[in-house]
């Protein structure tokens, strides 16, 4: 019954749905912090009369497929979810609009694009990168870090930043 968990070492494809109440993930790997709830939740799924028990709740901080930072939350943890879900109504709640095409689906916030979702069947994906703590960052994953804020600069550029002392 339980679908294989959808997440990598880093990254986490999530489906989008206009049905869920929250954001559900089903990884406990992937949370920023995670904390447990004094009062247990029950959410209902679609399977008539069962319920799913979430005992815990906590934030991710990702990176989207856009490069965009995000802080997801009071998300959901369970490792009980199929699949993991991205609440169109709670991203409503945050200002952020939601438009399905034939093919894909576009996340927009004040006007800038911050996700795209692709259509795989009859589920619309997105597919986020896990941001861990910098403390925990590999060389590699920082120096791609830096290539995306400095709006992709080429690695003749970074050098050249690097020489002068202008990265920190």
């Amino acid at each position: 019954y339980r679908q294989k968990s959808r997440t990598d070492k880093n990254k986490i494809v999530f489906a989008l749905d206009s049905g869920a109440t929250d954001h559900f993930v089903n990884d406990e790997r992937i949370f920023h912090k995670l904390t447990t709830l004094s009062t247990p939740r029950y959410i209902n799924v679609a399977k008539a009369d069962e319920r799913i028990q979430v005992c815990k709740m906590g934030e991710i901080r990702a990176l989207s497929n856009c490069g965009t930072n995000m802080t997801l939350k009071n998300v959901l943890y369970s490792s009980q979810f199929r699949e993991n879900l991205f609440s169109v109504s709670k991203m409503v709640e945050a200002g952020i609009s939601v438009k399905f095409k034939q093919r894909d689906a576009i996340l927009e916030k004040d006007g800038q694009i911050i996700a795209t979702a692709r259509r795989c069947g009859n589920l619309f994906e997105v597919k986020i990168q896990i941001i861990k703590s910098a403390a925990n960052l590999s060389k590699c994953e920082e120096g791609a870090l830096w290539h995306k804020r400095m709006g992709h600069i080429s690695n003749q550029g970074y050098k050249k930043l690097i020489n002068e002392d202008m990265r920190s």
